[in-house]
């Protein structure tokens, strides 16, 4: 939601830009805004004072440094290259690679401007964490973390700018964008791994980092497990130990899936006692009480918070976060969560975002599959108009694990980070590059299913077992039959008039819109006053009308994200 934007004047004096911030939320304190300006170039960082000796700006005789996040091994690099300082470093490993971040682990985005080579970088992390736009012109190269500064930076220059459709229509099938989309057509994104290069007054976009590198692993099961744990571990420690030397307290995130456990269970193994479990969930539901179970039998403290209807209120504020780019409803509820999160000396917060999709559950076929159209879409109803977007992108990834963690995970999912970041920085140690790197060398015949997943739990982390996993609605296994059967009773119980941890679901939105009238009520009023926003574009504003009134909670809620969208952006 903030970060930095850098603008570059390409064949004239740059003059001197009054950037637009989006307002901070009543619950964010202490932010600060510094500016680099020069002939051709000006630099501009609004940024949380948390952690803000670790989000570098740098400005030497040789070069401009600027990152936003952390880079999370930069202790071991220094202590590597033997550098006396962080300028240093960097100096030092710009020498030997332009790409140089590629060394670089942690949830961050930076740009790096040579002075006397006239070079600028901009660079995401190897898997999108943060969002990095871009913007090229004849006369500008805008490089920002937050595509409404950019898009009012737009304005500002004089700059047209126009709703993208094919993006419109990604929105309303997948929630979500494809690629390098954005909604605005003429600024798109930095993808995960990628960098942009701009020399000679010409860009290039690389990446250092890309998952179509990856092999198959010949390892025997035995030596994966110990892989896979030993680097998990490495991960996890490099979070935890990263914020204890700066004396923070660690925030853990919570459920009853497999991936938030592992990550409070192993720090909590590997010394690190001081985290402060968060969880969110409707009241009563499993995913309320297995956590508060982990917490009391670890003794780990922790902060609850009951998800309500009034979730879905929050439009305007959730599409501030994410500018539109994800369903609204998909991270509503998160932002009704940190918004109540109160913890002293907050340091990071941890979470174990993506980690079923790392350990296999993006595979459908023991056999590798190529990508299909319907992979990652929540609606079907306006997918033949997206089905040209669908099918161009498809065509540049190999199988459709590449193909959803390029698009569901990165541009879906990633969504969730957006969203802690209001009040901290988040990371997640499956998304580090040599776990990730290694865990999608698994062979497909050991991760379908997760399978890899729960022989690497019940080999190296048995009382992690103890507890019910939601997914299969009973303790992990691999046996068929007892996953089954889990599924089966709980689908029993779900149907008996009994008070029970499985009535409610993850997904409670359509209930939530069904039996709040206030609720069905507001949104609907939202829609009606919002729709024609949309009126410059008949066929477009048909087809929201059309999946707004014949649609489920999901399909009206990627109406109202598009209209709150446009009001963002062109208004």
């Amino acid at each position: 939601m903030h970060g930095f934007i850098a603008v570059i004047s390409l064949n004239k004096p740059l003059p001197s830009i009054s950037f637009n911030w989006k307002p901070l939320f009543p619950f964010q304190k202490g932010y600060i805004k510094r500016n680099i300006q020069y002939v051709n170039l000006q630099i501009e960082q609004f940024t949380s004072k948390q952690f803000l000796p670790d989000k570098y700006w740098i400005d030497t005789d040789e070069f401009i440094f600027v990152t936003e996040g952390l880079i999370t091994n930069i202790d071991s690099l220094l202590h590597t290259y033997k550098a006396d300082d962080i300028p240093s470093l960097i100096s030092q490993l710009y020498e030997n690679r332009e790409n140089f971040f590629k060394v670089f682990t942690g949830n961050f985005v930076g740009f790096f401007f040579h002075k006397k080579q006239q070079i600028c970088i901009a660079f995401n992390n190897h898997t999108a964490t943060k969002r990095l736009f871009y913007f090229q012109h004849l006369e500008y190269l805008i490089f920002s973390t937050d595509l409404y500064t950019l898009s009012k930076t737009l304005s500002t220059l004089h700059i047209s700018k126009s709703l993208d459709i094919e993006a419109a229509y990604l929105l309303l099938t997948s929630s979500f964008m494809q690629d390098d989309y954005t909604l605005i057509k003429e600024i798109k994104q930095i993808r995960a791994g990628e960098y942009a290069m701009c020399k000679n007054e010409k860009l290039k976009l690389k990446f250092y980092f890309h998952l179509h590198e990856i092999r198959e692993t010949t390892d025997s099961k035995e030596k994966i497990i110990n892989a896979i744990d030993e680097l998990f571990k490495e991960a996890v420690r490099s979070e935890f130990e990263f914020e204890k030397r700066r004396d923070y307290t660690p925030v853990t995130t919570l459920s009853a899936g497999l991936d938030t456990r592992m990550v409070a269970l192993v720090a909590n193994d590997l010394g690190y006692n001081n985290q402060v479990i968060f969880n969110f969930s409707e009241p009563g539901f499993v995913e309320e009480v297995v956590p508060k179970q982990i917490a009391d039998d670890y003794g780990l403290k922790i902060e609850q918070f009951g998800l309500t209807a009034d979730g879905l209120l929050a439009i305007e504020d959730a599409v501030a976060v994410n500018d539109g780019l994800n369903v609204y409803s998909g991270s509503s509820h998160t932002f009704e969560a940190v918004k109540t999160l109160k913890i002293d000396n907050i340091g990071m917060i941890h979470t174990g975002m993506i980690g079923d999709a790392v350990l296999g559950s993006f595979l459908s076929d023991t056999i590798p599959q190529s990508a299909k159209i319907t992979d990652g879409v929540s609606s079907k109803m306006l997918l033949h108009k997206a089905k040209p977007i669908f099918e161009k992108s498809m065509a540049n990834y190999k199988n459709e694990v590449i193909y959803k963690f390029y698009n569901r995970a990165y541009c879906g999912a990633n969504n969730g980070f957006l969203f802690f970041n209001l009040i901290s920085e988040s990371t997640s140690p499956f998304l580090y590059p040599d776990f990730l790197t290694y865990a999608l060398s698994i062979p497909s015949k050991y991760a379908y299913k997760e399978r890899i997943y729960v022989d690497w739990i019940m080999t190296k982390h048995l009382e992690y077992a103890r507890y019910i996993w939601e997914t299969i609605g009973g303790k992990p296994t691999n046996n068929r039959l007892k996953r089954f059967y889990y599924r089966y009773k709980r689908a029993i119980i779900k149907r008996l008039p009994v008070q029970s941890m499985w009535k409610n679901s993850m997904t409670p939105e359509q209930r939530w819109y069904d039996s709040n009238p206030d609720v069905k009520l507001s949104l609907d009023n939202y829609f009606k006053q919002n729709i024609d926003k949309l009126s410059f574009n008949k066929e477009l504003m048909e087809d929201a009308l059309y999946l707004y009134n014949h649609g489920n909670i999901v399909e009206k809620t990627q109406v109202i994200t598009l209209l709150a969208a446009c009001a963002l952006h062109f208004e």
